[in-house]
């Protein structure tokens, strides 16, 4: 039993230890991927793969490997005899597409080990969202300045009696304008399930190809104070860069040209 016992001690501390850390320096497009593989035996065999989206570009991969290729939308890293240190390195330098804005997704990763002396093990990271700016999206437009316009109007419609057919003219304007969040914009498309791990119920997240940019959007909110305060709570529980856009009649317009032709309708 003591053998016995021993035995697993061993066993579990063999097992390897595989990590991955994502990397972009401030006020650059590229992406560092950080590979390290720890407590491994020497002369196994190792190869590590990662999947990374096609419209990304392969800059460079560092690391002493006996083969690394780059193949279709896959850069591979293969040892056939681990060495003798006690941690391998690997990177690799991404460069992102042009004309993104907001977040992305790199690829899940497989790390696959052993076979000759010890046991096969296989270890598996899932995909992973990097942001690929620096700071909050700036719309065009100064939403705290339509925060300010929301907060006098609302208290003029309060102490304003309104009237019935004013009541079914505001009912219309709800139907015909509302607003949604943008959360990031690329020129290739994304995997909209992706995106939909973002969204907060019972939000739902939407698609849209406009300018030659895939743009993708979360709610259908009646009015800008909710989506304003909606977006408030992406900022804090999901770190999303976002900002708020506005539709007209299901085609986009200008947030300030929205919120001006609900205003100008409601006081008629």
């Amino acid at each position: 039993m003591l053998l016995y016992l021993c035995f697993m001690s061993v066993f579990g501390m063999a097992q390897i230890e595989f990590l991955r850390t994502i990397e972009k320096s401030p006020k650059s497009d590229t992406i560092a991927i950080h590979f390290k593989l720890r407590k491994f035996q020497p002369d196994e065999i190792c190869r590590i793969q990662q999947k990374v989206p096609s419209s990304f570009n392969l800059i460079n991969q560092l690391g002493i490997a006996d083969t690394a290729y780059f193949e279709k939308d896959i850069a591979t890293a293969i040892w056939t005899s681990t060495p003798k240190d006690s941690v391998i390195s690997y990177t690799l330098f991404l460069k992102a597409p042009e004309q993104s804005n907001g977040y992305l997704y790199i690829g899940d990763c497989a790390c696959m080990y052993g076979g000759k002396k010890s046991k096969l093990e296989r270890k598996y990271l899932p995909k992973e969202r990097i942001n690929i700016i620096d700071s909050t999206l700036i719309p065009q437009t100064d939403t705290l300045i339509f925060c300010q316009i929301d907060s006098i109007h609302n208290k003029a419609i309060t102490d304003k009696k309104v009237t019935k057919n004013h009541r079914n003219r505001k009912l219309a304007t709800k139907d015909n304008y509302f607003f949604r969040i943008q959360i990031t914009a690329s020129k290739f498309k994304q995997d909209l399930k992706d995106i939909s791990k973002e969204a907060i119920a019972p939000d739902i997240t939407y698609e849209e190809l406009q300018d030659q940019l895939y743009k993708y959007t979360i709610g259908n909110y009646k009015t800008y104070k909710i989506a304003q305060d909606r977006m408030q709570l992406y900022r804090k529980q999901k770190n999303l860069n976002s900002y708020i856009v506005a539709y007209k009649n299901g085609k986009r317009m200008g947030v300030k040209e929205a919120n001006n032709e609900i205003k100008q309708t409601e006081e008629e």
